[in-house]
């Protein structure tokens, strides 16, 4: 007791690293305890799962009942799921449509955009929503023209998501072509390779992989345009929400590149911060006073000056620029049975 006395600071050093010590040892053992529990859980759950992936499927009259149940259940699932995703709802009907009325269609709708971005949003030199082609020649046929058609409108759905974000301008937009298009035909798939053949007469052959038809289309719309951060958070929030764009319209790439690449020096802030003390604000004009000459003075409370800026924007102001890559996804049909599958479309 004498020497704790003596030397309290010591003394309630000593405490202190006492304390904490037993506090870490609790701490460890709790860890501990907890990992071994989480440990003993996934052990359990692998002798499991290996145990099942081992065992034999007993062909039994209750376990081909209960087969054949998943299977209708699965079969059931699988068609009300192709039934939604080929709904008119999520997916959009292509309609017939003359040449002259897809053309007249795209002009109108490329004004229509055009006048919708006024002097907010800058857009590029002779823009025709990516059909730049069809805005002085026709497309080769009514079939390719309600297809285009379609795409015209998912097109134009991603550009005035955009336009409703608030970008600054958009510097350009590329779609990808249709197969059915002039030189847009997409190449023939190569057949998959024969599988080797035997080396003796005693080896198998290896099993050929089924052929798996393509349920599913892709057309890329790439675009660059320049905003801020929050236009660009506004815009990847309409694209993940059914509701603003009901179109599969899936983003695949997404760069983001600042106005400014480096730093501001010490010599350009000195001149930011010069430039924002110098300009002053001007103080209000006082109120005038009622009443004449001899007058009793007003009781009014004339209105506070602003005071100078004490901070001034370095970082943090500049705009950014996006490249943005979206696939519009459409769901085939299901072929008939005994009927060759459409060859894939394009995807570049």
């Amino acid at each position: 007791m004498n020497w704790i006395k003596q030397n309290k600071k010591l003394a309630a050093i000593l405490g202190v690293m006492i304390a904490g010590g037993i506090g870490l040892g609790v701490m460890l053992y709790m860890a501990w305890a907890d990992f071994s529990t989480q440990r003993d859980s996934w052990t359990d759950l692998d002798q499991k799962t290996t145990r099942l992936e081992n065992s034999k499927f007993t062909p039994n009259a209750e376990n081909v009942k209960l087969l054949g149940q998943n299977l209708d259940e699965y079969r059931d699932k699988f068609a009300l799921l192709q039934q939604v995703l080929l709904s008119k709802k999520l997916q959009k009907e292509v309609k017939p449509i003359t040449e002259t009325d897809f053309q007249a269609r795209l002009k109108e709708r490329t004004r229509a955009v055009v006048q919708k971005a006024g002097k907010i949003t800058e857009m590029p030199k002779d823009f025709a929503l990516g059909f730049d082609e069809y805005a002085a020649s026709l497309p080769p046929s009514p079939e390719v023209a309600a297809e285009l058609n379609v795409q015209l409108d998912v097109t134009e759905t991603l550009i005035n998501t955009l336009l409703e974000a608030g970008v600054k301008s958009v510097d350009s937009l590329e779609r990808t072509r249709l197969p059915t298009e002039r030189g847009g035909a997409g190449k023939t798939p190569t057949p998959p390779p024969p599988p080797p053949k035997p080396v003796n007469k005693n080896q198998k052959q290896a099993p050929v992989a089924p052929t798996v038809a393509a349920v599913v289309d892709r057309y890329p719309i790439k675009c660059v345009f320049t905003c801020d951060s929050g236009p660009l958070q506004n815009v990847m929030n309409s694209l993940a929400n059914p509701a603003v764009t009901p179109d599969f319209l899936a983003v695949r790439q997404l760069h983001v590149e600042n106005e400014k690449k480096e730093a501001p020096t010490k010599d350009e802030i000195r001149q930011i911060l010069q430039q924002d003390r110098t300009a002053a604000p001007t103080p209000p004009s006082p109120p005038p006073t009622a009443g004449g000459k001899g007058a009793p003075p007003s009781k009014e409370i004339p209105p506070a000056i602003p005071q100078k800026k004490d901070a001034a924007v370095i970082l943090g102001g500049e705009m950014i620029k996006v490249y943005l890559e979206v696939d519009y996804l459409r769901f085939r049909q299901p072929a008939a049975e005994g009927a060759a599958a459409p060859a894939p479309a394009p995807q570049r």
